[in-house]
């Protein structure tokens, strides 16, 4: 009896660990979870939602315009908030000419100037201002290997328009799935 107990006993501690060293794997090189903090990101995302965040297919094909990415906000010089992430939405890619003007964002392809189409996600009449590194009506280009990212609550984000541009290493993943509350759940 007491030999079949010890050997039920290594089992249990040899699955407990081989499960707790997957998590860690996952969680280091393949995804993790992130809570959604502030109202930066409202009205899609909101305080206490949670996500999961994929990081090896960005780190092989980059971002693309719209995805929802969490940012180290180390990047920010923002006092406090040195040990928080930041979800934001890319909006502008490397090489890029982008220019906020008359409450929109506006990018350059192909010598041709486009309006950026965010009704997918932003509610009609939003209107994106300039800010203190962004400055409405003057046009930038984006250095390679970095992005322009904005809260999708424009009135009410710390994002591109004040800490700059966002370099892809400072990028920790893009957003996949809102998995809680499970109410909400939806893939991204």
């Amino acid at each position: 009896m007491l030999k079949t107990f010890k050997t039920a006993l290594v089992e249990y501690l040899e699955a407990l660990f081989t499960s707790i060293t997957v998590l860690i794997l996952i969680y280091v090189f393949i995804a993790f979870p992130v809570t959604v903090q502030g109202i930066s990101m409202q009205p899609n995302l909101y305080t206490g939602d949670r996500l999961l965040v994929e990081t090896v297919t960005p780190r092989v094909w980059g971002y693309e315009r719209g995805e929802i990415v969490v940012v180290s906000s180390a990047v920010s010089g923002v006092p406090g908030m040195l040990s928080e992430l930041l979800v934001k939405r890319v909006v502008g890619l490397p090489g890029e000419r982008i220019k906020i003007f008359n409450c929109k964002v506006y990018f350059y392809k192909d010598s041709q100037v486009y309006e950026l189409k965010e009704n997918m996600y932003l509610p009609d009449g939003t209107c994106t201002l300039g800010g203190r590194r962004i400055e409405d009506g003057r046009p930038y280009t984006i250095p390679e290997g970095e992005y322009m990212v904005l809260g999708d609550n424009r009135e009410n984000s710390t994002d591109s328009r004040n800490i700059g541009f966002v370099k892809k290493e400072n990028i920790q993943g893009k957003v996949v799935i809102l998995f809680f509350p499970t109410d909400k759940i939806r893939m991204y």
